[in-house]
Formats: C-alpha cells, structure tokens, sequence
C-alpha cells in the first residue's frame, strides 16, 4: 500500500509501460482516505492518467463511511510502445487530503471465449436400448446393432458447449441415410439429457444406416456419426447380420463370422465326416428365419469347385472326410435370396488342412501295412489312453510292451496330439527279465524289411 499527503501533489504515483497498438488494457486502483473518520477535513479525490490524459476520476473520498473505492477505466493503445501511467490527486489542499492507494492494475482485456463445442467429448453418456433388456453403451463411430425389437429406436445421451453465452439446452438436429435409399428421416433434440427417436418404420430394408448429429454451440457445429446396423424392420425378408459358421470333425473344431478369410485356422486332416453348421440365411422383422434354399460350394484350392449342394432353411451340412485328403486351404461359400425383397446374402470362409505325413490312424482296426517277421501283430485299446493302438506279440505271443495293464510300462507305439510316435523295444517273452532271452520280433512296413530290432536295443523313428 501506498501512502500520500497530497499537499502541493498533484503525481501521487508513476510508471511506464509497454503496449500494443490496438489492444484495449485496464487500468485500475483502490482508495482510501486515511483520516479520521471522527475529523471533517478536506478530502482528497484520485484520478487515471495515461501518457497525459486524463481516463477516469473518482468522487470525493470521504472520512465516513471509512471504506476503500474502486476505480477502474480501459485504455485502447494507438500505437505499439511506451506510455506512462499516472495516479493523480485533483485537490490539492493542506489539510486533510491524506489517501491510501493499494493494488493497482493495468492488464490488458482479452474478450471471454465465444460458445463452442466442448472439447474433447461434446457428446457423451450416450446408449440406446436393443432389446427389452438394460441400455447399451455407445460412442461416436461405433455400430449399434437393432433388430427391430421395440417399436422404436432411442438414442440418449448429453451434448455440452462451452465458453461465453452458450445456452443451457443447445440445439441439435439429426439425419438418417441408408446407402441405397439415402435420407430416410431426420428429426431435432435438445443438449444435456437428448433423446432421438426413430422409429421402425425408418429402417424399412437391412443394412448399415448412418445416424449423424449435429449440435450447435454458436458458431460452433459439431458431428457424431452412429453406425445402425439392422435386418429390417419394413416386414420384409432380409439378410441376417452378423453370421457365424462352425466347421467341426471329430474333437476338432471353429467357428468363424462370415466373409473372414484372410486369417486361415488349422484344421487336423479330417478322420470324421466335417460337419457345417451355421445361422446363415433370411430374417423377418420379428427375426424369425424365413430362409428360403441356401446354395452352397467347396474349393480346393480357390476357383476349383470340389463340391456343391443346396440346403433348405438352414445350413446342416456333412461332408465325407476324403475331400479334405489334400493339405492347403479350403474355402466354403453359401448364396441365397431372400424373398420378396431380393435381399442377396452371401458368405465365405477359408481355413487351412494339415495332414502331418506322421500322422497314422488305427481307430478303424486295420493294421494297415505293419506286419512281422516270426511274430503277430494286432489293434488294441490302449488302456491309457482309450485310443487304438498297434500291439507286437513274438512267436510264443509273449509282449514285454503289453502283456496285461501292468506290465504296460513302455510306449510301444502310443498317440501324442493325433501324431502316432513310435518307440520300439526288442520284445524277448519275458516281461520281468527284459535283457535276456529269446525271441526277438521284427517289425517292418509293407514288403520290404525297414528294421530289425535285436536283443537290448532300444530303436525310435
């Protein structure tokens, strides 16, 4: 604080500053007169001044009420320098007139912000409700997936401005458009707390809808775009979104959406039937499957049919296990239309086979080419495992590897992920003395001795 007998004054307080040509400052002070509020003397009154104009004044500080005053004025810059600042007090006597000056001030005055969009987030907290179960949350640019449940579809959530003069319930409107029909609907809402309404009858075919907000702030326009995807709610027959296809055989087995066929998973070489099974078709308003034929194909590789069919309604498909013999990558297509609307539903898949040259079934009981010299050979259930399995027996049909579940210590030939691992152990008769004795078997492929096991050794292939 700044104390000042204004006897003889008149300059209480001075200082130069620099300003900006064309800019508006604010140049202020508080006052107090500092006698008495008991005495009656003269009292003193303040003024601005800027580089020697004078811009505001205050009245006479009087002793009582003892309070401070405030005195404020603008100042617009008309060229880009120096000036100097002036506190000045206009009486002059010498009794009395004794002031008090504290915080003073000269900033330059930036106008408030005008109303725009809030950012980040100008529309939040928004959901729409699918179904006759709990509201689901969506954002900008995500897809809301409506399938005609309710007889209408509502979009709730806030829009929010910010800034000088932005009205409590900003206004918004909206437009609905469909790749083939364009607008379809459009409609207005109100800021925080919105709801769009739509109803059934504005998604009158399938198809991805483009739902766009627009809210005003000012002069300030911001957009939110909602993805619809729907069947249809006209009545018609359209395609059903969002389909899945399963492709099993035997423990094998995935599921994949349609038209996913650039990630291929790994099915083993088949060793049942490959079954389809799949929710492809046609849908009503009600969603209920009004399918017609679905034609079908097999290609192995792409662009050579191996296989073609039709199916009535729905997909419930068994293939034999011996078109899927190749290693590589298979695709699977389906076709229908759906009636009246001639809606065309298509879907393809892609996985690949792998038939490991390791790989040796004996779930059939065949003992395929194995056979032996001076012994026998036969497919039993493995008691391990419950698979099938290959069994060696010498001349006397004594087995070291299988005699009976006890004395099954050793992995004579035994199944590790659908891949048969071999681990041949000389067989001499005599379980409980394995290093000695007679006896030994021979065990090879086809007509040709591959491998003669001898006494104490151990072979693996």
């Amino acid at each position: 604080m700044l104390v000042v007998d204004g006897y003889n004054g008149p300059i209480a307080w001075e200082q130069q500053v620099s300003v900006t040509a064309g800019a508006t400052y604010a140049f202020s002070a508080w006052f107090n007169n500092l006698v008495k509020p008991t005495l009656s003397y003269a009292d003193p009154q303040m003024a601005l001044w800027v580089d020697g104009n004078q811009i505001a004044t205050t009245a006479v500080l009087m002793e009582n009420p003892d309070r401070w005053e405030w005195l404020c004025a603008q100042y617009t810059a008309t060229q880009t320098g120096m000036v100097t600042l002036q506190i000045r007090m206009l009486s002059t006597a010498s009794i009395g007139n004794d002031v008090g000056i504290d915080d003073v001030s000269f900033r330059q005055c930036i106008p408030p912000p005008s109303c725009v969009c809030l950012q980040p987030g100008a529309f939040s907290n928004m959901s729409y409700r699918p179904n006759s179960g709990p509201n689901v949350p969506i954002s900008c640019g995500e897809i809301a997936f409506w399938q005609c449940n309710l007889p209408v579809f509502n979009l709730s959530g806030d829009f929010m401005c910010q800034g000088n003069s932005c009205p409590a319930m900003p206004p918004m409107f909206w437009t609905l458009n469909h790749p083939n029909l364009g607008q379809v609907d459009q409609g207005t809402a109100n800021g925080t707390g919105f709801m769009i309404s739509i109803p059934n009858a504005s998604f009158p075919v399938s198809g991805l809808y483009t739902l766009t907000i627009a809210g005003i702030c000012g002069m300030d326009t911001c957009y939110c775009e909602i993805i619809i995807e729907t069947p249809g709610c006209g009545g018609n027959c359209n395609c059903k979104q969002g389909t899945e296809i399963t492709v099993s055989s035997g423990p094998a087995s995935f599921t994949l959406l349609c038209d996913q066929h650039t990630f291929f998973p790994i099915l083993p070489c088949p060793t049942a039937p490959v079954t389809f099974t799949s929710d492809f078709g046609c849908v009503d308003a009600t969603g209920a499957n009004c399918t017609g034929s679905i034609d079908w194909r097999l290609e192995y590789p792409l662009g050579n049919p191996i296989a073609t069919g039709s199916q009535a309604s729905s997909l419930a498909l068994n293939l034999p296990q011996g078109l899927f013999a190749s290693p590589g990558v298979y695709h699977f297509f389906m076709e229908t239309v759906c009636s009246p609307s001639n809606d065309t539903c298509r879907c393809e898949i892609a996985w690949e086979v792998d038939c490991n040259d390791c790989i040796e079934d004996f779930e059939t009981g065949s003992t395929g080419q194995w056979a032996t010299v001076d012994g026998a050979i036969s497919v039993i259930t493995d008691p391990f495992t419950g698979s099938m399995v290959l069994k060696g027996n010498d001349n006397q049909g004594a087995s070291w590897m299988y005699n009976n579940s006890s004395d099954y210590n050793g992995n004579w030939i035994q199944k590790f992920n659908n891949c048969l691992c071999f681990d041949i152990r000389y067989d001499n008769g005599d379980p409980a003395n394995p290093a000695f004795g007679l006896g030994a078997l021979t065990i090879y492929q086809g007509v040709i001795l591959v491998q003669e096991i001898l006494p104490t050794e151990q072979h693996s292939w």
